[in-house]
């Protein structure tokens, strides 16, 4: 329930006292020490996880600068719905009609008593130490020997968002895997969405289906929160848990924050050299020198400020969803009947408004009341009717981009000092071992392929694409990484024509990659036995690197265009 309205202190003579006592009131107001968990009852207050409670929060001005963002965010939404005609939705004719339509889709996309796609099965996974279930589906070649590969969706999608790789007929010889995160469709809600949680809960996951298979290859692919994701487990987790990460239209955290801190301080760094800063007076006697030195900060500001306050205007829709009160932070997305989410539907190109509004909602009750006592959907999930979206806003308040991911968080086998299974020595921590290794934290331990869009209006360039070849594994023992970039595609690439011809290549290329290295260590061990994470270490990265240099003409390939798409390779 709301806090309820505090008592005002009683003033003081003292200025100075009543300046703490109204800050201890604003305080009282904008955070709240008691929440309900979400899909239990109604989640208004925000407290932040236990396990981040070290990390270094913003301040009280900093949060309300936020929330005043978010607040004129949400007005402005509101206004724009009002001069659309939204205002009307709900109240016409065709209300009915669009409330069958829906509850079709859902029928669909969530029914366990059949394949929403040709082959493709829904599939539950229970975690054995915390009892949290998550839903995916599989298709394809399910046998042990398979190649697989594991695909995490973004906000606010779920497993639909890879319908047209679950699909794909070059992709049947692969065992591909499309799992809704925590929180998200048919997955078990969380207490928290901090990194001690949703990454713990996705490794065990990967870990698991890793077990189905006779060898330990595992490629990861990601989307919007999932190539968060992605980047986390790929950078912390140790050697050999994954062969390759695909990351499209992702950022990794790291490199964000190491981005923004660094133009922040080049410009003040511009700034502090001018004669503004040193002699304000002289600008009377020196006006040639002022006029250059205004000049320069003038072009520092274009280029270390200016991506900041783009990328602060492309994300502006996450203002509101961090607001201390979940009834307010609720508001963008379901405002209007799902207003914003239909927007959304529109930009991911999908044909079918309901069929994405089914996706982004889940189950609805009477999906969630079918299938065996073992074969349903979480109660948890159930429980969501009304305040479907707060388990994904959730991803945007507690951290799980930016707070650490505690040893004492993560699965045994990965922790710290724990020895790898395959024998390869004890693991360390990535920050410990950047340290070792004098690389920058936040490094893969595996290759990578970075997909973006030009057209993508979530991100900008310069924070999120630059920097990348400080991020990429450079192990002689595995293959190279690169980065395309498709100037035709918008932040939705593997579901566009063009783009979706490229993501479905390079999951064939990636499957190839793997049944060669399987064929190589055969003809090197004589079939005999499997070396190191890869089933056969290499001699050399010469054939990794001649085979993703090959990308460059198989994504123009794809693509149709070699000027169209920008492939880089490292």
């Amino acid at each position: 329930m709301i806090a309820p309205s505090p008592t005002v202190p009683s003033t003081s003579s003292s200025r100075l006292e009543q300046t703490r006592a109204m800050a201890a009131l604003l305080k009282r107001y904008l955070y709240p020490q008691t929440a309900t968990g979400p899909g239990k009852s109604e989640t208004i207050a925000y407290i932040a996880p236990a396990q981040v409670k070290n990390e270094k929060r913003p301040t009280l001005g900093q949060r309300l600068l936020s929330h005043t963002a978010g607040l004129l965010v949400l007005y402005t939404y509101a206004l724009v719905i009002l001069v659309n005609g939204g205002w009307k939705f709900g109240f016409n004719s065709s209300e009915r009609d669009r409330k069958r339509r829906l509850a079709a889709s859902r029928a669909s996309l969530w029914s366990l008593s059949k394949e929403p796609y040709t082959g493709v099965k829904h599939r539950f996974y229970t975690d054995e130490d915390t009892g949290i279930r998550m839903h995916y589906v599989e298709t394809g070649d399910t046998t042990q020997g398979s190649e697989l590969v594991i695909l995490l969706h973004g906000f606010p999608d779920s497993y639909y968002s890879w319908r047209h790789q679950l699909t794909c007929s070059h992709l049947r010889n692969a065992h591909l895997i499309a799992a809704d995160l925590p929180g998200f469709g048919g997955s078990d809600s969380l207490p928290d969405y901090g990194p001690g949680n949703v990454l713990s809960t996705v490794v065990k996951f990967v870990l698991a289906m890793k077990m189905r298979k006779t060898h330990g290859r595992c490629v990861l692919v990601g989307h919007d929160w999932g190539s968060v994701v992605v980047c986390r487990l790929a950078s912390e987790c140790p050697k050999g848990t994954f062969s390759r990460v695909i990351i499209v239209s992702g950022m990794h955290p790291t490199l964000l924050k190491s981005n923004v801190k660094h133009n922040i301080e080049s410009f003040s760094r511009t700034a502090k050299s001018t004669i503004f800063m040193h002699h304000p007076l002289q600008v009377l006697f020196s006006p040639g020198r002022a006029r250059r030195d205004l000049a320069r900060l003038a072009k520092s500001w274009n280029k270390n400020i200016s991506p900041i306050l783009s990328q602060a205007r492309h994300s502006h829709y996450i203002f509101p969803m961090r607001f201390p009160w979940m009834v307010v932070a609720r508001r963008l997305p379901v405002m209007a009947g799902y207003w914003f989410l239909r927007q959304v539907s529109r930009m991911a190109r999908c044909s079918d408004e309901c069929s994405y509004l089914a996706n982004a909602l889940g189950p609805s009750i009477e999906e969630c009341l079918g299938g065996g006592e073992d074969y349903r959907y979480p109660t948890s999930v159930r429980q969501r009717k009304g305040c479907e979206l707060d388990s994904m806003i959730s991803y945007y308040r507690d951290g799980l981009g930016f707070y650490t991911w505690e040893e004492n968080h993560k699965p045994l086998p990965l922790r710290e000092g724990q020895k790898s299974p395959r024998g390869s020595g004890q693991y360390k921590s990535y920050k410990e071992e950047a340290k070792v290794r004098g690389t920058s934290e936040g490094r893969f331990k595996c290759p990578a392929i970075v997909i973006w869009g030009s057209k993508d209006p979530f991100y900008t360039p310069e924070l999120v694409q630059t920097g990348w070849g400080k991020m990429f594994c450079y192990d002689a023992e595995q293959s190279a990484s690169a980065t395309i970039v498709l100037k035709r595609s918008g932040h939705w690439v593997h579901v566009g024509g063009r783009g979706r011809e490229v993501v479905n290549g390079l999951l064939e290329w990636c499957v190839k990659e793997g049944e060669i290295v399987d064929s190589e260590s055969g003809r090197s061990t004589g079939g005999e036995e499997e070396v190191g994470p890869w089933c056969g270490e290499r001699k050399g990265n010469e054939k990794g690197t001649g085979r993703i240099r090959e990308l460059k003409r198989l994504v123009g390939r794809w693509y149709r265009g070699d000027e169209e798409a920008v492939v880089t390779c490292y």
